[in-house]
């Protein structure tokens, strides 16, 4: 290439990479400038600002609304200003959540990712909401100039490259986690991490500091931004991506050669190790001890793979339901869904995926498919067969066949469940689209058609798949599928609407835009194949028609949207000066109930994190024991893994001591409650068709309190069944002989932590006095008294340390979660405090990364300098 032409190829490569900084904003344009705020959903929605909303109000908060990404408006936003107040107020590192049931670590769980620079602005941010869409954007813009770079680097053209960046960053899988800004920011780091090993086999000696330093970026950048889980199966892909390309340099260039490359990709990935430590040791050593099964099974696994119907989102990713559509078509109701799924169920009760706007999203655009099937059969560029390799064994992965799954045995692996292997895929469909597209341009015009009668073909398919429409008419084969009744099946189905009328409309849609594309890709191609012109501008051609079908379809899932006020009400008010009336006694703790247990939406969970209200049913990850006595007194239906994921029945068992000794001291509803206790507030709705209701616990603990008495028993099983009795039928027992406010249960193991102390009953006359509580830190005050035990109703975990009048203190784990301590007859002051398990020493080891990264930098700027 001459002199010229390098230097127009190199305008055009600036002009793509400012085209990729630019084209999220397609998706982000009313967050950036109409005011709007990128979240899923509008807490508006929910009792009771919903209950005090006029009804255009009411509809225009509900509509349009993305209930498949929960996590942003009720756990990351109050976290991120939880985490916001700590650092204003207390001035320390904001590592744990103390409004979080008895409280949970922030920074172990990882996905708030607060060491990952840009989640800093709406960390500090006065109304984070605001700031969201500047995370997606960061994320899209990596993905999009990282794609592009490893398809230049591949030694695709300009233009080959930029439709191949479009085509990952403008995926249907960026679009589906769009609104989980954490999740995004980790996933867009994969390809830049094979750029940077790339980069590493195209240079020599010290050629290579800069390549290494980001490669060091990059690994750091995963694990820092927020999701271990695709920090995991990136860095697999490049150790694997990384291992060919030190093979092939082996059988080119000899054994000396290979190891210099290993040993500078290891230089880079020690760098990447060091920096990313101050997340994965603190979470290494949370996750240890929390309620996350970090070793599932095979067959858990099983439970967790792509369904082979779910590859139907290639061709049309609202095929069988969408997020602004679950009201009318809930996914667990699609016919279509149930009709060509597999059958697995669980608890007798078919299983939806939620391939349009969840991480089993696949969708890669009509184009990007039909030149990603040409790429596979032969495209141009380096390194499109390994592209290929990494793809078919992704999506084996995906799809856990036998054999593959094999693979889920091993460490790490085991870690990523079968589905999220489709997320990293897409990076390979792109390239081989990208390969696809370059092919074109220069092969045969027999070629050409060829794929432009592929393209007709599956259009001509689209519209032949409306003919199983309606699907009413197979009803029949649901029920014989499902071993019921065609009536049963049609009652499951149609319950609540019309589903089967919404499953037509949704799936004729959907063949129909189908169609519409691949007849779009059919003519572009065509068109190539019969004018030398066209295929020679073909790839520039296929970029404008891929902005043209991915933008609106991601817009469709990643809009901002204009909030109802911010969902504040006086029942809020209510609860807030309750707890500040309770401040001395360890403030308050609310948790729903209704007549009939249903998704606990009274009142938003989070909103009142940051006023200091604990908060039963907020959703984060939890140690291995603060669920299980949950779990027994209200089953796996209610109390899932970790957390609480329904509102509690309204039956005898709102009255357990179970809640008791939790301090739960306010039930929220928007039933009238029989077993919740006192009604000490009611908001009536602006309609007068119900009300918000608030209830006290009058039998509801202090979160601090002193016994007199110790029950050891044997393990933690005892102690469970202590707690919750069961009766023969399995059901908890209503009669229950353990009294919390006078005894303290304790595991033999546990017990050996106090000695041979002795308590005495009168202990728990001593009064207990909460003086100062914040995040991280408890100061309780106790009156003299009789020896005795103080029982903190705070999550027992490592990294909590007692000490009473400035002398260290043991702490024992007590009534199966919870902490307490021993005291002396003197009136004494208890203080908790926290410090984050791991973080002090991996701060240390990552400012050692950063230092070998600038050390690397600066060898690398030397070199060029020198070079030039």
């Amino acid at each position: 290439m001459n002199i010229e032409g390098q230097v127009a190829e190199r305008r055009a490569s600036r002009a793509a990479v400012l085209l990729l900084l630019l084209l999220p904003l397609g998706w982000l344009w009313s967050s950036v400038f109409g005011g709007a705020a990128f979240v899923p959903f509008d807490l508006a929605a929910s009792p009771p600002a919903a209950q005090q909303l006029a009804p255009d109000e009411l509809a225009a908060a509900r509509a349009y609304s993305n209930h498949d990404v929960t996590e942003v408006p009720i756990w990351f936003l109050p976290e991120l200003r939880l985490a916001r107040r700590i650092l204003r107020e207390e001035g320390r590192f904001p590592a744990w959540n103390a409004e979080a049931r008895g409280g949970s670590s922030i920074h172990g769980h990882g996905e708030d990712g607060l060491l990952y620079p840009p989640n800093w602005i709406p960390l500090l941010a006065e109304h984070p909401e605001r700031w969201l869409w500047f995370l997606c954007w960061v994320s899209l813009a990596l993905a999009g100039t990282g794609m592009f770079a490893l398809l230049r680097l591949s030694r695709l053209s300009v233009a080959a490259a930029l439709f191949g960046g479009i085509t990952f960053q403008l995926s249907g899988v960026m679009a589906a986690n769009a609104y989980f800004c954490w999740r995004l920011a980790s996933l867009c780091w994969l390809p830049w991490l094979l750029v940077a090993l790339l980069w590493l086999a195209d240079r020599r000696g010290r050629e290579r500091a800069l390549p290494a330093v980001l490669f060091a970026l990059a690994f750091g950048g995963t694990w820092l931004a927020g999701f271990p889980v695709y920090a995991s199966s990136n860095c697999l892909i490049a150790a694997v991506f990384g291992l060919a390309l030190v093979v092939q340099r082996w059988r080119e260039e000899g054994r000396a050669e290979a190891m210099q490359l290993f040993g500078a990709m290891m230089l880079g990935a020690i760098a990447g190790v060091l920096v990313a430590l101050p997340q994965v040791l603190p979470s290494v050593l949370f996750f240890a001890q929390s309620a996350r099964n970090t070793a599932p099974s095979i067959e858990e696994l099983g439970t967790l793979r792509c369904d082979p119907a779910g590859l139907l989102g290639y061709l049309a990713p609202d095929l069988f339901g969408h997020p602004s559509r679950v009201g009318e078509l809930p996914y667990d109701r699609s016919p279509l869904w149930l009709l060509l799924s597999q059958p697995y169920t669980n608890n007798a009760t078919p299983q939806p995926r939620y391939f349009n706007a969840t991480e089993y999203s696949v969708y890669a655009g009509s184009l990007g498919l039909i030149l990603a099937l040409a790429g596979a059969c032969g495209g141009a560029g380096r390194w499109r067969r390994t592209a290929l390799g990494f793809l078919v064994v992704l999506l084996l992965m995906a799809l856990f066949v036998p054999g593959v799954r094999l693979v889920f045995a091993l460490p790490v692996v085991n870690h990523v469940h079968p589905f999220r292997w489709l997320a990293p895929m897409s990076l390979f469909v792109a390239w081989l689209a990208a390969a696809g597209s370059e092919r074109l341009r220069t092969a045969a015009p027999r070629q050409v058609l060829t794929w432009a009668l592929a393209a007709l073909a599956i259009a001509v398919a689209a519209l032949a798949a409306t003919a199983v429409l309606p699907l009413q008419d197979h009803v029949g084969a649901l029920g014989a599928k499902y071993g019921i009744q065609a009536a049963a099946a049609q009652q499951y189905i149609d319950e609540g609407g019309d589903r089967f009328g919404a499953a037509d409309s949704l799936a004729a849609s959907a063949f129909q835009r189908t169609a519409v594309w691949f007849g779009i890709a059919a003519i572009t191609l065509l068109g190539a194949a019969l004018h030398a012109r066209i295929r020679a501008k073909l790839p520039w051609l296929l970029c404008v028609l891929a902005l043209a079908e991915l933008v609106p379809h991601g817009h469709g899932y990643a809009h901002g949207r204009v909030l109802q006020g911010n969902g504040w009400t006086q029942a809020h008010d209510f609860l807030v000066k309750e707890q500040q009336a309770a401040a001395e006694r360890g403030g308050i703790a609310i948790v729903r109930g209704a007549k009939i247990a249903g998704l606990p939406d009274q009142l938003p969970t989070g909103m009142l994190l940051e006023h200091g209200v604990r908060d039963m049913h907020f959703d984060t990850h939890y140690d291995a024991h603060s669920h299980q006595p949950w779990l027994r007194l209200y089953g796996d239906g209610t109390a899932a893994t970790g957390h609480l994921t329904l509102s509690l029945p309204d039956d005898e068992r709102l009255r357990h001591p179970v809640l008791d000794v939790l301090g739960v001291t306010h039930v929220l509803s928007t039933d009238e409650l029989q077993f919740a206790g006192e009604s000490v507030y009611v908001l009536p709705a602006r309609d007068g068709a119900g009300a918000f209701r608030i209830y006290r616990r009058p039998t509801a603990l202090a979160r601090a309190f002193v016994v007199g008495e110790l029950s050891v028993l044997p393990d933690d099983a005892a102690v469970l069944a202590a707690m919750v009795p069961l009766d023969a039928q399995g059901r908890p027992s209503p009669s229950v002989a353990w009294q919390p406010a006078r005894t303290a249960l304790a595991t033999a193991k546990d017990a050996a932590v106090l000695g041979t102390a002795s308590l005495s009953p009168k202990a728990s006359e001593r009064a207990a006095t909460i003086l100062r509580d914040e995040s991280g830190r408890v100061d309780v005050q106790v009156t003299e008294g009789a020896v005795g035990l103080l029982v903190l109703s705070d999550t027992y975990l490592s990294g909590w340390t007692c000490e009473i009048d400035g002398q260290a203190a043991d702490i024992v784990r007590v009534d199966h979660a919870l902490r307490g301590v021993l005291l002396p007859e003197k009136s004494c002051r208890v203080r908790f405090a926290y410090r984050q398990p791991g973080l002090l020493p991996s701060l240390l080891l990552g400012a050692l990364g950063v230092a070998g990264m600038l050390a690397l930098a600066w060898v690398g700027w030397l070199h060029r300098r020198t070079a030039a």
